[in-house]
């Protein structure tokens, strides 16, 4: 029987252990654009957009550029409980489109963790992402809870990513509450540019989804997401 599921699950579940990942190459055919009003197409039938527009595009996920605002999507019901012992990993490409303006109103893209909320109306995350303003990049880590930001550092300032590239953003947090991101370039030599560690003591990380973001007036692509989470 052909499945429609469009993301790749595995969960096992015993008394003291669990393993659960995911992985989409979003290889579907190009579709309209979908958001909270909107099903996603044949194919995507797991996705939650929580905020913004977004849509298939050349096998890639693409997000609105004609929203200026927070651009938000849950990728299935995949929870992201941390606490120690727990081993979690994420990570997804992306690129920056070659008409991007840096003399516009800047760039945020990146992968959100335990995430909570309903559609259009978000309430706690935290968030390692890339961000640029104007001529300025830098990693960030946010914690937001209660739609407030609790915590914001900016972290490997200095980059320079160049547009119409790919890049790899990774997580991971097998050390908790230790928290380890790296940026690197997409390619068959991979260059690390970035990396660093977060401590997440003290913020709510029992619970939550992993999503992707987007803020900014440009049309970002995703690829190759990924996500394991294990105890």
């Amino acid at each position: 029987m052909e499945s429609h599921i469009p993301l790749l699950v595995s969960l096992l579940i015993s008394a003291s252990a669990f393993s659960t990942e995911i992985n989409n190459d979003f290889n579907k055919p190009d579709s309209e654009w979908f958001d909270i009003y909107q099903s996603p197409p044949d194919g995507c039938e797991g996705y939650t957009v929580y905020r913004g527009e977004f849509r298939i595009k050349d096998n890639a996920l693409a997000t609105d550029p004609a929203n200026p605002q927070e651009k938000e999507i849950v990728l299935e019901s995949f929870k992201t409980p941390l606490s120690k012992g727990t081993d979690f990993k994420a990570s997804v490409d992306f690129m920056i489109p070659e008409q991007w303006d840096e003399s516009g109103s800047g760039l945020a893209l990146g992968i959100l963790f335990n995430y909570t909320g309903t559609p259009g109306d978000r309430r706690n995350f935290n968030c390692i992402r890339f961000r640029a303003d104007g001529s300025r990049q830098t990693i960030q880590f946010l914690a937001i809870g209660n739609q407030e930001q609790i915590r914001g550092e900016n972290m490997s300032s200095g980059l320079l990513l160049i547009p119409g590239k790919w890049y790899t953003l990774s997580i991971t947090c097998d050390e908790f509450p230790s928290l380890k991101y790296s940026l690197s370039e997409v390619g068959s030599e991979k260059t690390t540019l970035a990396s660093g560690n977060v401590n997440l003591a003290g913020l709510s990380c029992d619970k939550g989804s992993i999503a992707l973001q987007v803020f900014g007036e440009s049309e970002v692509l995703f690829d190759n997401f990924s996500a394991s989470l294990s105890k």
